[in-house]
């Protein structure tokens, strides 16, 4: 009884932070609009979510210092917390809680995998997914000031709706466009479990084309480039490997032929969105290339970090010292002012703990791979993505990766363990 109720809890936990982290910005930008106060709240909820499983679930949280590597993790955090170069006790406070958020979550899992039953929340996921996609194509072929693409506080983006080419950058549910670029790489590993998952192909194929879509309408090269590595990652390792021969040659290129000659015929009514999302995204791409701007975008992290600018390059000037959050509320330190301008993630996680904390990143990224039960190879893809995705600033990144990785590997642990639970899963949802 015991075990059945943990489980239940933990499934509801799974289910409130990735149904809060989908649809709070419908409140902050279509309810309470312009609030301050409000989208604080929604927000701070919003950054506490993944620590409601010490609420739920004591026993389970508390098994994640089991490892050693967490236990020293924390511990550092801790100490740089109190960098006596820090601004205020609140940076260092809210940087903490930045910093362990996804670790906390990831180990919890690692440590309870066996009380997750993620494939019990599966259709709850298809239908946000789809609901996302559909609200995208009617964002889409709309102008800025349409109420559909409103941003929460749009005062913060100098009053400016982003575009790409001649249309909107959608940002579906969300506040921003990075909230709607993150769920697309939960997107991804999701379609991913559900192909592995043998749900229905129809549906399974309409989220995998649709992601693409949203990505080339979303205009973000990064999320683009991450969900078209992962989906080529698993047509070329994954898909021999696995009983989806079939499906893939009885559905997806049929399927594939008839969609082009639709819109080559033009009868659904979106196939100018379409093109025009894939046109105005390669003309952003081009344009990116062509002025150098990509390419040192992809290379900066590697100059940060073989030539770092800091003065304080060993542990750093302070935990949060960076987070736009706090320098807004507390104030900006003198030592990140005289840094400059911040361009990435890693870039910050040096700047605030130093080059030990990113070596421990290092090791954590290393460690929570090696336990997963996905194959070899993906943990490769996994663990590069992982560590250079912001998933310590950028609260949405966090989040979406460690639904997106940890439902994942529990279809492949489900694959290697209860037989039972799988098939019943199959008869239920195939």
């Amino acid at each position: 009884m015991a075990k059945s109720l943990r489980t239940y809890k933990t499934s509801a936990v799974y289910i409130f932070i990735f149904l809060y982290t989908v649809l709070n910005g419908v409140l902050r930008k279509w309810v309470f609009v312009n609030n301050t106060p409000v989208g604080n709240v929604l927000f701070l909820i919003q950054l506490l979510s993944p620590y409601l499983f010490i609420v739920l679930d004591t026993e389970g949280s508390k098994k994640i210092f089991n490892s050693r590597w967490i236990s020293a993790f924390f511990i550092l955090l801790i100490i740089e917390s109190f960098n006596p170069l820090q601004l205020t006790f609140f940076h260092g406070i809210i940087g903490f809680l930045l910093h362990f958020s996804f670790w906390f979550a990831a180990f919890y899992y690692i440590e309870n995998r066996d009380k997750v039953q993620l494939y019990q929340i599966i259709d709850i996921l298809v239908i946000v997914g789809i609901g996302e996609i559909v609200l995208a194509f009617i964002q889409y072929p709309l102008p800025k000031g349409n109420f559909l693409n409103r941003y929460a506080e749009e005062k913060n983006v100098g009053n400016i709706i982003s575009e790409v080419g001649t249309a909107v950058r959608v940002t579906g549910t969300f506040s921003y466009i990075s909230g709607f670029s993150s769920y697309l790489l939960f997107h991804a590993y999701y379609v991913w479990a559900l192909i592995k998952l043998q749900y229905r192909p129809y549906v399974t194929l309409s989220l995998m084309i649709g992601g693409l879509i949203a990505c080339f309408m979303n205009g973000s090269r990064g999320a683009t480039y991450v969900y078209e590595i992962i989906m080529l990652f698993f047509l070329i390792f994954e898909a021999r490997r696995s009983n989806i021969g079939s499906f893939i040659v009885r559905l997806i290129v049929p399927l594939v032929i008839a969609i082009l000659v639709i819109l080559a015929r033009g009868q659904l009514g979106i196939e100018s969105n379409i093109s025009t999302a894939y046109d105005n995204y390669s003309q952003r791409q081009e344009s990116g290339i062509q002025s150098g701007e990509q390419s040192a975008r992809v290379f900066h992290d590697w100059y940060v970090i073989t030539d770092f600018k800091g003065k304080y390059p060993l542990f750093g000037v302070g935990l949060g010292s960076t987070y736009q959050g706090n320098n807004l509320l507390f104030g900006t330190s003198d030592y990140v002012t005289e840094y400059g301008f911040i361009e990435s993630e890693l870039e910050r996680y040096i700047l605030e703990g130093g080059f030990v904390l990113l070596i421990f990143r290092l090791i954590l990224t290393i460690y929570f791979c090696k336990r997963l039960y996905i194959p070899f190879l993906a943990k490769f893809l996994v663990g590069g993505l992982l560590f250079m995705t912001p998933i310590v600033f950028n609260i949405y990144n966090s989040i979406f990766s460690f639904i997106g990785i940890t439902l994942l590997d529990q279809v492949y642990y489900l694959n290697r363990s209860n037989t039972s639970i799988n098939l019943s899963y199959r008869r239920l949802f195939a």
